[in-house]
């Protein structure tokens, strides 16, 4: 293992251009451990800092900066280090696309979380390496700060709502009597949020439903006999069938899902974490992943090849 990184702000703050060489050291050190290139995507978690259009040019030129090219010199087998908590599907699938242009092979590294937008861009690898405690999440879209996976529940409630009224009215011998019940509710909902925006973001679920099919079937399971069938399954289950837009989907239940994953061996997992929590400690002292104007906070992407 490394010597520890420096924690005071005086440490830190005497030479940036020393503490990069620090985390350089770090991430070189998980490099060399695998034998792979390493590919390191960061995001703070903050609001200001999610998965955005800027990123695909970012991520392009490190390949070409290290060297590698889609036609001449593609990266046999690359490891990818990735800590978000989302942002915009459509990047999530470009990144992925991006990466796959460049490689043969690709494990996903997830050293505390890579989540919703993540989420997508993990399905682009060939296999998903889970830190100790580490998690993806579903990638199911938000209308606003409301996953739409909350609509879709408050949809049910009403429609069970209005079963449980007729049957009461049934039970006291009103039998053809019918309940508005389900109508108010859903009325109450569309007067709290745009109908409009409603169903443009069920189309956008559509669509990165679709995103996730098509990684999944390219990349993840391109050698499977059962490519189709498991594509299908696991993009469906993703958006649809975890009860939360937050629910923590690790080691035990990616495995379920039938992703191809596996956990890292310890003194990796213990590496791989280090690089996030100097990552944590140089964007909050404003070192790294700054805020270059108000609303975007830059990510750290960098490729160790």
């Amino acid at each position: 293992m490394q010597n520890d990184p420096p924690t005071s702000l005086e440490e830190i703050l005497s030479s940036d251009e020393a503490s990069f060489n620090y985390l350089d050291k770090i991430c070189l050190n998980l490099k060399s451990n695998r034998t792979n290139p390493l590919l390191v995507l960061y995001y703070p978690a903050t609001p200001d800092a999610m998965m955005s259009n800027d990123d695909m040019s970012t991520v392009y030129n490190e390949f070409r900066r290290s060297g590698f090219s889609r036609d001449t010199r593609r990266v046999k087998e690359l490891d990818v280090l990735i800590h978000t908590l989302g942002g915009q599907a459509d990047v999530g699938y470009m990144l992925g696309q991006i990466i796959r242009s460049f490689s043969d092979k690709v494990n996903f590294i997830i050293p505390f979380h890579s989540a919703s937008a993540g989420t997508l861009t993990c399905l682009s690898g060939n296999k998903i390496l889970f830190a100790s405690y580490a998690y993806l999440t579903p990638i199911d879209v938000s209308l606003g700060t409301i996953p739409l996976m909350s609509l879709d529940y408050f949809t049910n409630f009403a429609v069970e709502c209005r079963q449980k009224v007729e049957q009461m009215f049934q039970d006291n011998g009103f039998k053809d009597s019918k309940s508005t019940v389900e109508a108010d509710l859903l009325v109450q909902l569309a007067q709290q949020i745009d109908g409009i925006n409603i169903g443009r973001y069920y189309r956008e679920r559509t669509l990165t439903g679709y995103y996730a099919h098509r990684l999944l079937n390219d990349y993840m399971f391109a050698d499977s006999s059962e490519r189709e069938e498991l594509s299908a399954a696991i993009s469906h289950d993703l958006i649809f069938s975890y009860p939360a837009h937050e629910f923590y989907l690790d080691f035990i239940f990616s495995k379920n899902l039938k992703l191809p994953e596996e956990e890292l061996p310890e003194d990796q997992s213990d590496v791989a974490k280090k690089i996030v929590r100097m990552l944590d400690l140089y964007t909050n002292q404003n070192i790294a992943c700054k805020e270059i104007e108000k609303g975007y906070r830059m990510p750290f992407i960098k490729m160790y090849g």
